[in-house]
């Protein structure tokens, strides 16, 4: 799974973003791990809606991950643990089943 997710350079919102590289990834949309959840945008970053439900509230997400072969299946790591969503983002279950840590960061480039 290729990890797309990087800090955008005027602010502090991670993005991960459905691109269709290699043929692999057909979706166009957007999605945004903040201090605030994960948001989503299905026009460009022309408008974002929250697609954080199962999140805890307060849920940092300091990562995003999609797999290329199942580009509706994401996953966030957040400051309480690995959330996974099946439904590009529309729900969120905790993955956190034998880490012996649930605290994650981002990973250096």
């Amino acid at each position: 799974m290729r990890d797309v997710s990087h800090e955008t350079p005027r602010t502090d919102a991670r993005v991960a973003t459905n691109w269709a590289q290699e043929g692999l990834v057909t979706s166009t949309t957007l999605h945004t791990g903040t201090c605030g959840g994960v948001f989503a945008s299905p026009d460009g970053a022309g408008s974002w809606s929250a697609a954080s439900i199962g999140l805890p509230p307060g849920t940092d997400v300091r990562g995003l991950a999609i797999d290329p072969m199942t580009p509706a299946t994401l996953y966030a790591g957040t400051n309480g643990g690995v959330f996974k969503s099946t439904n590009g983002g529309a729900n969120w279950a905790a993955i956190n089943a034998g880490l012996a840590s649930v605290f994650t960061d981002q990973a250096d480039s």
